[in-house]
């Protein structure tokens, strides 16, 4: 952090514990909760504006398909092919509708769902539902938030255990897209998702932090800090480049058993560099 004062950090945090912290730094705190005026929709595009409108459909296709799978998969099965095909055009016909630069709602999402002849179509349109009106509608909206500041921490913890996938996926998707736009103004972001073995329980959201070896559940079940880096100091030719570590949380560990160099990593007593 003080190393290199142009670097963005952004930190999830799932049990509300770094709000004091990211205060006390000049950063930022972003709560998600059915009561928090914060807002945030899963089709927001602003931070890849400037991409090519075909790349921008594409992160939107795949990050709903995460959702939906997250939310609609059984056992390790996954999403089914027939499904996957009538999310992707109902995302492309959710874009069409609002036209041009339109941001979509889940709203509109849900009713084109519904107005599809297959019979799948209209069963995930009722998995989507409890999303679209009620109490946990409140992802059903235009986004009211940014990640502007160079520190920032998107609080999860008021979120009860039937959103905090839903949530998780929609602020990672904000990050990813952040992180690109980062990346083209040659800023280095960080990720730290803190309490990491709570998602691992999750396959999608194991697929989505990498699904590498250094993410899996049986290797790392004692570290329970994930980062993520995307970086351009350096490395412009080659293009963005996205590392996942599990962050060393036993006394005498050595970042570099992790496999890749340390930049950050918790011990008992703090974080250290």
């Amino acid at each position: 952090m003080l190393a290199y004062p142009e670097d963005q950090i952004i930190v999830f945090d799932p049990a509300g514990e770094y709000p004091t912290l990211i205060e006390a730094l000049g950063g930022s705190n972003i709560a998600f909760s059915p009561d928090s005026p914060t807002r945030l929709s899963p089709f927001d595009r602003s931070d890849v504006a400037n991409m090519a409108t075909t790349s921008q459909m594409a992160f939107k296709i795949d990050a709903f398909l995460a959702l939906s799978s997250a939310m609609m998969a059984e056992g390790d099965e996954g999403l089914p092919e027939a499904d996957k095909s009538i999310i992707t055009r109902c995302v492309e016909a959710a874009y069409a509708k609002r036209g041009g630069d339109g941001t979509p709602t889940l709203s509109d999402f849900y009713e084109i769902l519904k107005a599809q002849p297959e019979r799948e179509s209209r069963d995930i349109a009722l998995r989507y539902e409890r999303y679209v009106s009620g109490p946990l509608s409140f992802f059903n909206c235009q986004s009211n938030v940014a990640f502007e500041d160079r520190i920032v921490n998107v609080d999860l913890h008021e979120l009860s255990s039937s959103m905090r996938v839903f949530g998780m996926l929609t602020a990672l998707e904000a990050v990813r897209n952040r992180m690109y736009a980062n990346y083209e103004r040659g800023v280095t972001t960080w990720l730290y998702i803190d309490e990491v073995q709570s998602l691992f329980g999750h396959r999608v959201l194991h697929e989505v932090l990498g699904g590498g070896p250094q993410v899996q559940p049986h290797r790392n079940r004692h570290h329970p800090e994930l980062d993520l880096h995307a970086g351009a100091r350096g490395r412009a030719q080659h293009g963005a480049e996205l590392r996942f570590r599990a962050a060393a949380q036993a006394v005498g560990a050595r970042p570099q058993e992790l496999g890749r160099p340390a930049v950050a990593f918790r011990r008992r007593g703090g974080l250290h560099r």
